[in-house]
């Protein structure tokens, strides 16, 4: 599987910073339509532009310990089909889903991003 994609690896500056632009707007759509508290967080704050980066809230460890254990999923879950737990601050839990459409990015993306796995020489006899 080729990690090389054409589509993106040799758009123009503008189009890249379009894209970037609309994809942004579409996820705090859906983070504003289905968490609570990106919709608090959020308020009126509206994306205009990539200049607007800075002005977004961070999420932090206590927004996730606070919502658990689904309330930060943007997604019904029916559609996570893989559960992450850890431990947050303070010993407490944390739960992250993942969706079939995150594992297939993750799956393209990470063999793109990852140092190839080291492998003896072979030798011939």
């Amino acid at each position: 599987m080729s990690t090389f994609d054409r589509r993106y690896e040799q758009i123009s500056r503008s189009e890249l910073e379009q894209m970037q632009l609309e994809r942004l707007q579409a996820l705090l759509a859906r983070l504003r339509r289905n968490v609570r508290r990106y919709r608090e967080k959020l308020g009126d704050f509206r994306l205009q532009s990539l200049a607007d980066l800075p002005r977004l809230p961070f999420t932090t460890q206590e927004d996730m310990v606070e919502s658990f254990p689904y309330g930060m999923f943007a997604f019904p879950l029916r559609e996570v089909i893989r559960l992450h737990s850890t431990l947050g601050p303070g010993g407490k839990p944390l739960v992250i889903g993942h969706t079939r459409n995150d594992l297939a990015l993750w799956s393209r993306w990470w063999p793109a991003n990852s140092p190839p796995a080291a492998s003896p020489p072979t030798t011939s006899s």
